[in-house]
């Protein structure tokens, strides 16, 4: 009885570390979510956060508004190379439904190794919720108006 709770024991301590090594390998072994705030205005008033995500095959990107603020419009650019600010009306992303999110396919944007970094320039505009006081909304992750900031895709292994 007692070899097999030991052998029991060993195999799953060795299926542990298979599934260890296989997630080491692949370089998935954490999706990485990045959260940037986002601000109006020159003075990067927070208003917000912008949260980054991906499930390997999609990039997401979650506008969430403070109480008070609402979303009239999103645009996000995104790109495996760093780029310049770009006015919002050409960024080929926007939010079609409304909700806050836009999903990217990440084949769309050329990602190929999943530990490269991506850029993203998250742009919104947001109001009081009254259909007024509108205002230009960037998501930053230094608190910088019209920011591009870099998001990592996964926490990757150490080569």
């Amino acid at each position: 009885m007692k070899k097999r709770v030991a052998l029991v024991a060993l195999l799953i301590v060795g299926l542990g570390a298979v599934l260890m090594f296989a997630a080491f390998v692949t370089g998935t072994d954490v999706s990485a979510t990045g959260f940037y705030p986002l601000g109006i205005g020159r003075h990067h008033v927070d208003v917000g956060t912008v949260q980054v995500d991906n499930d390997g095959t999609n990039l997401n990107v979650r506008y969430q508004l403070d109480a008070g603020a609402c979303l009239a419009e999103v645009h996000v650019c995104v790109s495996t190379e760093p780029f310049g600010w770009t006015p919002p009306g050409q960024c080929r992303w926007v939010d079609t439904d409304g909700d806050g999110v836009v999903v990217i396919p990440l084949a769309e944007i050329g990602v190929v190794d999943m530990c490269e970094p991506v850029y993203i320039q998250a742009h919104a505009v947001v109001d009081d919720c009254c259909g007024g006081n509108r205002q230009t909304a960037y998501g930053s992750d230094n608190h910088t108006f019209k920011d591009v900031f870099e998001h990592t895709l996964c926490g990757c292994a150490a080569p």
